[in-house]
């Protein structure tokens, strides 16, 4: 009997042991399994059941999978904005261009259902794709290149370039090598898999693209 109410309990209600989980790591754990498995892969039941957390508590924390999906994105792509408003070394548009890079990969590297998660939703031209798009974080980091690669053009430093293009041969292409990790090791890349390995390569992939946009 006991055992029976203790799994109504974990199915309905939340018990004493879900308030120990923060939202933070709700929504790290919702975005790493939405990178895994998409949308239509998740459901609240088998998220809850995959945290060890009431179906009850996810329920009362986000409502909806709809909710608790854009409240994860949302985390992912401020993490990520995070990382590409750190200050660069100096101001030129060169330095900052390749801070503003190297960073963006970082972030991937520490967090790769980010880019899981927008590779996968990237397919499909669905309401959710246009969240992403529209999202705030997103907006920002492609103002911050836009405006840095903007100041290299006035100085003629580099070429006209879409800073949408820049970003998503950055994220998608040179973000696979550091996230894409077991064919990274397979290839000979990240064999230690460090973070001092990773931000040389992130440095390396942000040299060749400045390189590709230089006058």
């Amino acid at each position: 009997m006991d055992g029976q109410a203790k799994t109504r309990r974990r199915r309905g209600r939340p018990s004493s042991e879900d308030h120990v989980i923060s939202r933070e790591a709700l929504l790290d754990a919702a975005l790493k399994l939405f990178g895994e498995l998409g949308y239509e892969g998740v459901s609240i039941r088998d998220f809850a059941r995959r945290t060890g957390v009431s179906h009850g508590l996810v329920s009362a924390r986000f409502g909806s999978k709809e909710l608790l999906w854009r409240a994860a994105v949302d985390r992912g792509m401020r993490g990520l904005l995070s990382w590409v408003e750190k200050p660069a070394r100096d101001n030129s548009p060169e330095e900052r261009l390749r801070a503003a890079a190297t960073n963006v990969l970082m972030a991937l590297w520490a967090n790769p259902a980010v880019l899981q998660l927008a590779n996968y939703e990237g397919t499909r031209d669905t309401e959710r794709l246009a969240y992403i798009v529209a999202s705030e974080p997103v907006l920002r980091i492609l103002d911050r290149f836009g405006e840095i690669i903007g100041a290299g053009v006035a100085l003629r430093l580099f070429r006209e370039t879409s800073p949408v293009l820049f970003f998503l041969l950055l994220a998608h292409g040179g973000g696979a090598v550091l996230c894409l990790k077991p064919l990274a090791r397979q290839r000979g890349l990240l064999p230690e898999g460090s973070a001092a390995e990773a931000e040389r390569h992130a440095g390396a992939i942000a040299d060749m693209l400045i390189r590709g946009i230089r006058r």
